[in-house]
């Protein structure tokens, strides 16, 4: 049987939306601000580090508009796909 290949983008449309705006938020303060603050003895990773800060606000970007994505999923599906413990 087949294995069906799941991308990042699927698994954050079948979660919560709120988990892509956490996702997009931890996103952007690693690769913008923890990675290129890191400082290390090897010249090439400190430029590959440095480097993430550049695209870290469109990787997020990116993260975060799945959000109303599922939220938009979410409303015209209706109550078939809630939990029956939800009320």
């Amino acid at each position: 049987m087949p294995r069906k290949n799941t991308s990042f983008a699927d698994l954050l449309l079948q979660a919560p939306w709120w988990v892509s705006v956490v996702t997009a938020a931890v996103t952007y303060i690693v690769m913008g601000h923890l990675l290129p603050s890191i400082e290390t003895e090897n010249q090439i990773i400190d430029v590959v580090f440095k480097a993430f800060a550049v695209p870290a606000p469109l990787f997020a970007l990116f993260i975060v508009l799945i959000a109303p994505c599922v939220v938009f999923q979410f409303t015209t599906q209706g109550q078939a796909t809630r939990c029956p413990n939800e009320h």
